[in-house]
């Protein structure tokens, strides 16, 4: 059994393999085929990889792509289900480690769904480590309360001229965080399916120029819809500044998306939240339900 490496012509291949795996595994995500096109970008790094049968048909795929100028590589990909138990899945993580170092990644990351122990399993045997575990949430956009917007905040839609001042910001709360900061390719690839109409941006309004004191990225990902059973938008980042805690600013942005969303008629927010953060109590005490848990499996070179 050999490698063979894939690219944007195998996106349909690629599509139907890992649809085939999410559906196997029940899996409240479903990866849509404009995110497998957009997986080759080719202003980013990528390799993808591939095993074929004797009919040439595909028995597994694996994907990686540098996602942050650091050097995180975002690994995904696996085995078709009728292919499993012949000790492939052990050699794609291995392969797909090799590929992150190939592309000239600094750790890779994959993301597993709290039901899959199997692939928890096999990550720590490749050397993954669990760095930190994401609640998955949502609510039904039918009611939600509203709060007043604060006299010294403004309001607006998440227009492409407010990207550098939104994306300085993260980079802010990111850093006093102890997180990475985000280059403006890495963050405009990361959210390529925002839907800027539901995306909303807080601006304190006092002094010379208003200033980001929070926003919401809404992603919309219309192909998964039909494999999920509902429509949903999703919460892709929700970020607050520290200093503008206790106002309920970012209930006043989620009564926005919320609003945006239910007037395009689609039925559910979703989003994943660390556990632990501090804005996962204001999602439960506004009526979002858990879902499930995503863990986040690191590998460092």
């Amino acid at each position: 059994m050999g490698w063979v490496e894939l690219g944007p012509a195998d996106a349909g291949e690629i599509y139907a393999v890992v649809g085939a795996i999410e559906a196997a595994d029940d899996s409240p995500l479903r990866t849509s085929l404009e995110e497998i096109k957009r997986f080759f970008d080719p202003s980013l790094a990528w390799r993808a990889i591939g095993v074929r049968a004797s009919d040439s048909s595909l028995l597994a795929v694996g994907m990686a792509r540098i996602v942050r100028s650091g050097g995180e590589v975002r690994l995904f990909g696996g085995v078709h289900p009728d292919a499993r138990g012949e000790g492939i899945g052990k050699l794609l993580a291995a392969e797909q480690v090799k590929s992150a170092r190939a592309i000239g990644g600094s750790s890779a990351v994959v993301h597993v769904d709290g039901a899959n122990a199997g692939l928890a399993e096999l990550l720590t045997h490749e050397g993954f480590e669990l760095s930190h575990e994401y609640v998955q949430l949502r609510k039904s956009v039918a009611s939600f309360p509203r709060f007043d917007v604060p006299t010294h905040m403004k309001i607006v839609p998440l227009t492409e001229d407010l990207d550098e001042d939104v994306l300085r910001f993260y980079n802010a709360v990111q850093t006093k965080s102890g997180g990475e900061p985000s280059a403006r390719g890495d963050w405009q690839a990361e959210h390529a399916a925002i839907d800027r109409a539901w995306s909303f941006v807080a601006l304190d309004v006092r002094g010379d120029r208003p200033r980001v004191a929070a926003y919401v990225v809404c992603e919309r990902y219309d192909e998964e819809w039909e494999a999920l059973g509902w429509s949903e938008g999703y919460l892709a980042e929700v970020v607050l500044g520290e200093e503008h805690r206790g106002i309920n600013l970012v209930s006043v942005l989620l009564r926005q998306t919320i609003d945006a969303v239910k007037e395009a008629g689609v039925s559910y927010v979703g989003v994943d939240v660390p556990e632990g953060d501090y804005l996962l109590s204001t999602f439960l005490d506004r009526g979002f339900e858990r879902m499930g848990v995503t863990r986040v499996y690191v590998n460092r070179f």
